[in-house]
């Protein structure tokens, strides 16, 4: 029925992803981490942790983070009274190019999400047909690093440099989407596994699968493969609705609440349609 069909596209998503990860193992040699998204309905969040086996999974370590993300907006999009922003003349500069840039609160650190460039052709997850994307990308934090990633670069001998955020207006990138994620996480035990679940404070909750291996081979990955399939077939049975392109909170919150804003992402191929995740 419908629950095997979900199953049977997760499988498909989880081999390609081992496929994918495998060359690049076998090219790179370097640390391969495979894993796979998942809906987590809100009301089901609590009694799914509870379900969790602590003499395998342990105690949850949580943590709440507020983020304010950026980017070239219409003036009625933005969520603060900026003054002396000039309109874009082509609006969302970073999101369509699948850049997520953000200011955490709780960190007091700028952090961005940014597509991972293959070291030899420069190409990114974005030349993909979607349908058969893995998303890889490259995480970012410190004003310093994120200029670099964004060129924008101060003058080493002047004194009176302004700080990014400032920069950012003067390039009509300003807030316009805030919100607070609550994350637990559980480590396996007995295994290179790592549970996320998250919470999003207008609704939104989805979880992370990951197993981490260093310098894999064949099978290794095909025995990680097996097991990410193992354990998420288990989820099912809780409701969790195995989805292969589950929404990061940003991308739900566009979805839900400014749907103009997703659909140009929808055009410029980041994201899929809000119906079909």
């Amino acid at each position: 029925g419908e629950k095997k069909k979900m199953f049977k596209n997760l499988s498909k998503a989880v081999r390609y992803q081992a496929t994918t990860l495998n060359n690049q193992t076998l090219r790179y040699a370097h640390n391969v981490t495979l894993g796979v998204k998942f809906q987590l309905p809100a009301e089901k969040s609590k009694s799914f942790m509870e379900s969790l086996n602590k003499s395998e999974w342990g105690e949850a370590t949580e943590s709440k983070n507020a983020y304010t993300y950026y980017d070239s907006v219409p003036e009625k999009e933005r969520i603060s009274s900026e003054e002396g922003v000039a309109v874009p003349e082509k609006p969302y500069g970073l999101t369509r190019q699948d850049i997520w840039l953000a200011y955490c609160d709780e960190e007091k650190n700028w952090v961005a999400k940014i597509p991972h460039e293959e070291s030899v052709t420069k190409e990114t997850h974005m030349t993909v047909e979607r349908a058969r994307r893995i998303p890889k990308y490259k995480h970012v934090s410190g004003e310093k690093s994120i200029r670099r990633e964004l060129n924008i670069q101060q003058d080493p001998t002047a004194t009176n440099n302004k700080s990014l955020k400032e920069d950012l207006k003067d390039r009509s990138f300003v807030p316009f989407v805030a919100f607070t994620e609550k994350t637990s996480v559980f480590k396996n035990e007995n295994e290179p596994l790592r549970l996320e679940l998250t919470q999003a404070d207008f609704g939104y909750s989805y979880g992370k699968l990951n197993f981490f291996m260093i310098n894999a081979d064949n099978a290794e990955i095909a025995a990680a493969q097996q097991r990410l399939s193992t354990l998420t077939a288990t989820f099912e049975d809780y409701g969790i609705e195995m989805v292969p392109f589950t929404r990061e909170s940003v991308e739900e919150y566009l979805a839900t609440k400014r749907p103009e804003h997703y659909q140009k992402l929808v055009q410029s191929g980041v994201v899929g349609d809000a119906e079909t995740h």
